[in-house]
């Protein structure tokens, strides 16, 4: 079995083929082709022959690593000129639009993120302290229902402060399910309100779930102006 084709079944890279295996002070270094001919601009997904080749430009992604050497994806893509969205690089199957690793290093670094702090992630594969907050909003925004508040009829909202400066992590819960909807950062009375000023805010919503002080905000709250009506 030659090398390109081992790599090949080990990375299992979808919509790549594996042309040369190379090992450098950096790592493991595999080039891959793409095999899609067709033109697809990663912003907007036209596709067509409208899309003209501005140029060509090799680009690295970080992978998984393999037996404790650092792996890393090389592929030369075509720069399209797109008419409504300018010169931008053709997308991949393996890696999100404007991402520097793969989505399988991804998923697994998001998936981490779930189950320990971020220092142990920096030390387990060996990634930036900043890297790692980029990479979680990625695969969330990717797999992120837009749907999750649709049907929504009793919730219960509550928050937990974490370091200083009043931090605070806001929980949006379906009491039907039991099922989290929305979970972000900042004050449950600025999500709350944020929530009921939905455009598509479901019908009947009941917020009985808000904590009893944070459902009417005190007069002598230092955050409220003079007539400003409750929020809830």
């Amino acid at each position: 079995m030659r090398v390109t084709t081992a790599f090949k079944r080990l990375l299992r890279l979808p919509g790549a083929s594996v042309i040369d295996v190379s090992f450098a002070a950096a790592g493991v270094i595999v080039t891959v082709r793409l095999r899609r001919r067709r033109r697809i601009c990663a912003q907007c997904g036209q596709t067509g022959r409208e899309l003209e080749i501005h140029d060509r430009r090799v680009k690295r992604w970080r992978h998984l690593d393999l037996a404790g050497n650092r792996c890393v994806i090389e592929c030369e893509l075509r720069r399209l000129r797109c008419r409504d969205c300018g010169v931008r690089l053709e997308p991949v199957p393996w890696a999100r639009p404007g991402a520097a690793h793969t989505r399988d290093f991804e998923d697994v670094v998001a998936w981490l993120a779930q189950q320990m702090a971020f220092s142990p992630i920096t030390r387990l594969l060996r990634v930036g302290w900043h890297t790692i907050g980029p990479i979680v909003a990625r695969v969330v925004a990717d797999h992120l229902d837009e749907d999750r508040l649709a049907g929504l009829v009793c919730i219960g909202v509550d928050e937990i402060s974490y370091r200083r400066h009043h931090r605070y992590l806001t929980t949006v819960a379906d009491h039907a399910t039991g099922r989290d909807r929305v979970v972000s950062g900042g004050s449950q009375q600025r999500h709350a309100a944020a929530l009921l000023r939905r455009p598509r805010r479901p019908q009947g919503l009941d917020p009985s779930g808000l904590d009893r002080h944070e459902r009417r905000v005190p007069a002598r709250h230092p955050r409220r102006r003079p007539g400003r009506p409750d929020l809830l």
